[in-house]
């Protein structure tokens, strides 16, 4: 005996249609499970008023602890170029340094807007130790952020007239100071 698998499924197919000629069966309502209790309380979205988002817009930007983005390992300025020595945070180099030693040729130091970009900051102190008379050969720079979080911190550029690669000088501690970068003529 012969049996084909399509007139099989076929047949029973056929055996489960019921008598009404309807296919499908009427569904059987199923409960909504109840959500967990929220140790929140009920969340619910508040619309922000117009007062209030005039009073946000007016509000003074704080300026963001600078990014972790690496300082270039060289800058250079004309044709001078400077290389990274140290890189810290916490604290400065101190005048006491080999880069000070000349009379007459004290430190410089200028303040970069701290909205500055890291390495435009670094490139600026560049220019400016560069442009100095009879120019100066080491810097440090590095960003200051005001103890009280209040408003925008700067960056301090220092220049020194000498070189000066021993990052041992940097050992004045000085808690806001956070990154410290630390360059010195390299050709």
């Amino acid at each position: 005996m012969w049996f084909n698998p399509s007139i099989v499924i076929l047949s029973m197919a056929l055996w489960c249609i019921p008598a009404s000629g309807s296919a499908i069966p009427n569904p059987v309502p199923v409960p909504m499970p109840v959500p967990a209790p929220d140790s929140r309380g009920t969340s619910t979205l508040k619309q922000a008023t117009r007062d209030q988002i005039i009073a946000r817009n007016k509000r003074p930007s704080k300026r963001a602890t600078p990014s972790p983005t690496p300082a270039p390992s060289s800058v250079t300025s004309d044709y001078l170029k400077y290389g990274l020595y140290f890189s810290g945070s916490g604290v400065i180099e101190t005048d006491s340094n080999p880069g000070n030693n000349v009379a007459g040729k004290n430190p410089v130091t200028i303040n970069i807007p701290g909205t500055t970009p890291q390495n435009t900051a670094i490139q600026r102190c560049a220019d400016q130790t560069f442009s100095l008379s009879g120019v100066y050969y080491q810097f440090q720079i590095y960003f200051d952020q005001p103890t009280t979080g209040n408003g925008d911190g700067t960056w301090m550029c220092t220049s020194y007239y000498n070189g000066n690669s021993n990052p041992a000088y940097f050992n004045v501690q000085r808690a806001t100071a956070s990154p410290v970068f630390g360059y010195t003529r390299s050709n």
